[in-house]
């Protein structure tokens, strides 16, 4: 018999039930006189051997609640033959009557999920189990590889032993790697729920007991309260678990989340002083220390859309590693275009916004716009100028994508053919959906100035005070994200989903579009979407709203106003010309047709 006192009841401790395996250890007084019984299941620190004591037996019968102990002789997550029969034992022991609460932790709580539906338990409590310790389907568990290999192949499947009848409570720490990847592992039957209990780590019951009184615990083992109430009495009891605010406290530190103030105010509630000191500390250094910035300027038609699309598939696991590519709240917006904007207007307090609601511990900060290398020769002095004051106690890096030039320069005069114009010509914005040909195009004084790649190159630096420079070179056909990775000084995601290429305008689509800039910003746009369909699409499928934004097409468009020019280098021929030109003209006849039918 253990040393308790004061036992509120007849005492009787014995073994009722042994096979080679198991056996099982009863403490309360006859069956027939209790309503409820408690099967603890130890765990893998509990002493093994058919002699050991109770796990939990002196807890639950100080406070007058019988127990029966499972005792194992090996310590292997209850893998040994004879588990069942002694779950069936167990029961033939309180009879049909007796209501039965599974109870364990860690190992134990993989034990009393096994066992509840052979106990025709009704209530299981399982503190931070593990669903399989086998490598296979747990490659993370790596706390305990040697009786995973002592074990091997689990002899049973705790998926077929879930019942949809019983009520089952699992106690966690969501914010432990290893325990919740676990829980996340069950079938959820009907009656599932999980508690949370953050900063407990691997001892969760430790915690429990910080936070609320025994016999709080205890209802919740015998299912007197609901598991909303008991989280409840939890999350009023945290402040009183020094376990908690120090280790919840750290790991918002260390993930430099928001919340540290509010386990600061913690710490200083409970009188955790020198904790509070240190913290802030620790808050003051993270404060002082500045990320470094990466800002990829383009050059427009470099790859800029993978870049950014890269940077957004990766977000988390650079996110891990100190480096953030800001993504405001709507992740689909992954350009930076507002930058350009912003300092096109002369407004920095964007850029400064974003600099300081970047989180506490960030390393690197990245920003992606390629249309900072076409506004740039644009920003006012002035604008340069608080540029550089707020920039100049950051260290500055540019990283500029290119191409091969003459190559460049077509794919740079096609998208600025196809670019919709604004209702505004001021700055960069004559260049888009631009009337001009090739020839003179390039002959523009702005078009001038971006074509002489090493001083917009220099300027941009100077315009940022970037103290280095890289460029990398984007070839056909290569993935242009490891040599960027690299010239950046950053880790290379490979599994980072492919980018979709931009689609490109061809030369003699592109030359429909230059003729069609001279119409009205209207027209233009119509044949650009007109463009932008198959030729022989089926107008019945189209999506009404966007027939109707096409809406008058026919009358609207000076078919005889285009006419076949050569604009070298664009390569087309007058046949395939005037053919183009009779599609597009039939498609827009059988969409306005569409849209009177509407």
């Amino acid at each position: 018999m253990n040393n308790v006192d004061n036992i509120p009841f007849e005492y009787v401790s014995s073994i009722i039930f042994e096979n080679a395996n198991f056996a099982l250890k009863y403490s309360g007084p006859a069956p027939s006189t209790i309503t409820r019984a408690v099967v603890g299941f130890p765990d893998l620190t509990h002493p093994s051997g058919l002699d050991a004591p109770g796990w939990g037996e002196a807890f639950f019968i100080k406070r007058g609640q019988p127990i029966i102990c499972v005792l194992f002789k090996k310590a292997n997550w209850y893998q040994s033959e004879g588990f069942f029969e002694a779950m069936h034992a167990a029961r033939a022991f309180l009879g049909e009557k007796v209501k039965i609460s599974a109870y364990g932790s860690s190992m134990g709580g993989y034990g009393a999920i096994l066992a509840g539906k052979t106990l025709k338990a009704d209530h299981v409590l399982a503190l931070c189990p593990q669903y399989t310790i086998q490598q296979d389907i747990a490659p993370f568990e790596r706390r305990f590889l040697d009786q995973a290999r002592e074990i091997g192949e689990f002899l049973y499947d705790i998926d077929a032993e879930l019942d949809d009848t019983i009520n089952y409570v699992v106690v966690y720490d969501p914010t432990h790697n290893i325990d919740r990847r676990h829980v996340a592992l069950f079938k959820h039957p009907l009656k599932w729920t999980r508690i949370p209990l953050p900063g407990s780590s691997h001892g969760v019951l430790m915690n429990i007991f910080e936070m609320v009184e025994k016999d709080v615990f205890l209802n919740m083992v015998l299912n007197q309260i609901s598991p909303l109430e008991f989280r409840q009495k939890i999350r009023l009891g945290r402040v009183n678990s020094t376990r908690y605010i120090r280790r919840m406290g750290n790991l918002t530190l260390k993930k430099h989340h928001a919340f540290t103030k509010f386990f600061i105010n913690l710490a200083r509630e409970a009188s955790h002083f020198k904790l509070v000191e240190n913290w802030q500390e620790v808050l003051r250094d993270k404060r002082e220390r500045r990320p470094d910035i990466i800002i990829h300027p383009g050059l427009p038609e470099t790859g800029t859309r993978a870049i950014q699309l890269y940077f957004q598939s990766t977000y988390k696991g650079y996110q891990r590693r100190q480096v953030t590519y800001p993504l405001d709240t709507d992740p689909d917006q992954f350009s930076h275009s507002w930058l350009s904007k912003s300092l096109r207007d002369g407004n920095v307090a964007v850029l400064s916004h974003y600099l300081k609601r970047t989180p506490l511990g960030v390393k690197t900060l990245i920003f992606s716009d390629e249309n900072l290398y076409v506004e740039a020769p644009l920003f006012s002095d002035k604008t340069r100028e608080k540029l550089k004051l707020l920039l100049a106690p950051y260290s500055v890096r540019i990283v500029v994508s290119q191409c091969e030039f003459a190559q460049w320069k077509k794919s740079f005069y096609l998208q600025s053919l196809k670019k919709k114009r604004s209702a505004s010509q001021l700055g960069a914005s004559r260049l888009w959906g631009t009337p001009m040909s090739y020839k003179e195009f390039f002959e523009d004084d702005l078009v001038l100035q971006l074509t002489d790649l090493n001083a917009r190159i220099a300027d941009i630096a100077d315009l940022f005070g970037a103290q280095n420079t890289e460029v990398v070179t984007m070839r056909t056909g290569q993935d242009i994200m490891p040599e960027f990775c690299n010239a950046a000084g950053l880790r290379y995601f490979d599994k980072a989903p492919p980018a979709l290429a931009n689609i490109s305008m061809t030369d003699l689509d592109g030359e429909i579009q230059r003729q069609a800039n001279g119409f009205t910003v209207k027209q233009a746009n119509i044949i650009g979407k007109l463009i932008a369909f198959e030729a022989a699409a089926d107008v019945s499928r189209i999506r009404a709203n966007r027939l109707k934004k096409l809406a008058p097409v026919e009358a609207d468009l000076p078919w005889g106003d285009f006419a076949y020019e050569t604009n070298a280098p664009l390569k087309y021929t007058k046949p395939a010309f005037i053919k183009r030109i009779a599609e597009l003209k039939d498609l827009a006849s059988r969409i306005s047709r569409a849209i009177a039918s509407l």
